[in-house]
């Protein structure tokens, strides 16, 4: 199973059901659903790692949403989804704090995957990096 936590805010129920079986098909096993905003953030007691945002949730506040999730959760990688007829939206969600985005369509999966696959690597190379400096700074104490 892969080790990140994810927190997927979408209005449809049956379509977050089957989004959730599709993340956890694809190795992810922490994954929370949410219908608004609002209730992710009453209920969230660890932030996620990763918040996947379909814009259908609240298409008249989806800017005021991400830019509230990104100063909840300023570590959360946020992914926004939305259809192609909506995909003029994508630049705006991006300078509110969006990391990156995706197109609801036939190859959303595919793309979703290769979306955290590359969240996971920047994550394990961030730690590395930490790791590394945490060394350095022991060694340069003990000296």
């Amino acid at each position: 199973m892969k080790k990140i936590k994810l927190c997927l805010l979408q209005g449809n129920s049956f379509y977050s059901h089957v989004f959730k079986q599709n993340l956890h098909n694809l190795g992810y096993s922490d994954v929370s659903l949410f219908k608004n905003a609002s209730a992710m953030l009453e209920n969230l007691n660890n932030p996620p790692d990763v918040i996947i945002y379909d814009f259908d949730v609240d298409c008249f506040g989806g800017e005021e949403i991400v830019k509230s999730l990104r100063i909840a959760f300023p570590d959360a990688y946020l992914l926004f989804g939305c259809f192609l007829e909506e995909s003029y939206l994508i630049p705006k969600f991006l300078q509110c704090g969006a990391a990156n985005s995706f197109i609801k369509d036939q190859h959303e999966m595919k793309s979703v995957e290769n979306l955290l696959e590359n969240i996971s690597r920047e994550k394990i190379q961030a730690e590395e990096k930490f790791r590394v400096n945490v060394s350095q700074n022991k060694a340069l104490n003990v000296l």
